[in-house]
């Protein structure tokens, strides 16, 4: 697939694929959703051809937006005018896929660019496991107090929450994934603030929310999301 380029560093890297390609976990006809993904649309071209079989996939995904081909492509942004652009493009009669890295996509976005390659190869997505904790030896019970002093409970470590999670400066995008954090739907986050963006906004704060700066609308959902994961 062609892209604009950016004038960042571009790297290539090939990765070996063995056993036979599976059906992409999308469907045969794309109209599956990718997991996990909001705003997904699906396209057929007129006229299918052996390289094209002409069916596509696009929408968003964790506040990134990503497009899957019925030919073994994928790409991923973080909008119209983003500053890093990755694509795979997978060839199934040598079992290899190649990586396309245009400037410096965050740490969320290769996350995204794993499940798609994933979703492509191996026709299922894995989400990472969770980290649990190890179940603590069980302590013999104890008559009276204990003859060693006990240690003060730590604080726990305080986790990045709403917009601290979001890496991108376009107050307009940020509105936009703060608005999917808060579980609304704005539609593409192309930086564009739209009827979709909107009526997502309004939807979580309330008609007055039209009289927001971005900023104060922000603010407003960081509220609003992170007093959710205080609960």
């Amino acid at each position: 697939m062609s892209g604009t380029q950016l004038g960042a560093a571009v790297f290539t890297i090939c990765i070996v694929v063995s056993g036979a390609r599976a059906a992409p976990c999308v469907g045969s006809d794309f109209a599956t959703p990718f997991p996990g993904a909001l705003n997904v649309t699906v396209h057929a071209v007129d006229v299918p051809s052996p390289r094209f079989p002409g069916f596509w996939q696009e929408g968003t995904k964790d506040g990134y937006f990503f497009s899957l081909f019925a030919n073994g492509d994928a790409a991923l942004t973080a909008g119209r005018d983003s500053s890093w652009h990755l694509s795979y493009s997978c060839d199934a009669s040598l079992d290899e896929c190649s990586a396309n890295i245009e400037g410096s996509p965050p740490d969320g976005a290769m996350q995204v660019a794993e499940q798609l390659k994933q979703c492509l190869l191996e026709g299922e997505v894995s989400l990472p496991a969770e980290e649990t904790e190890a179940p603590s030896p069980e302590e013999e019970p104890t008559n009276g107090l204990s003859e060693e002093p006990v240690s003060p409970a730590l604080p726990e470590e305080t986790q990045a929450c709403g917009m601290e999670t979001i890496d991108d400066e376009n107050p307009t995008r940020k509105l936009q994934r703060m608005l999917i954090l808060a579980g609304a739907d704005p539609g593409p986050v192309d930086g564009i603030p739209g009827a979709m963006t909107a009526n997502a906004l309004v939807s979580v704060l309330g008609d007055a929310a039209t009289q927001l700066t971005s900023q104060d609308a922000i603010n407003a959902l960081q509220e609003r999301v992170c007093s959710y994961g205080d609960q």
